[in-house]
């Protein structure tokens, strides 16, 4: 099963490789595991969710978080 993980938001913040979106497989263990998600510099608030595209009756787990601009 592939799980997608999402960084909405405004901050600026992607995946590794400027991606704002990736897909990644589950592993023996129906684990997972996504790229390194970059904070951006804009501040506010930014969350990962993430899916199970093959079992559309799941919910989303998300993750927010809160990015605070340089200053």
């Amino acid at each position: 099963m592939d799980r997608t993980r999402r960084s909405p938001g405004g901050t600026g913040s992607a995946f590794t490789g400027g991606q704002r979106t990736v897909q990644v497989p589950t592993d023996q263990n129906s684990r997972a595991e996504a790229p390194a998600l970059t904070v951006g510099v804009t501040s506010g608030t930014c969350a990962v969710a993430v899916t199970a595209p093959l079992n559309p009756d799941s919910d989303p787990v998300t993750y927010a978080a809160e990015v605070a601009g340089a200053s």
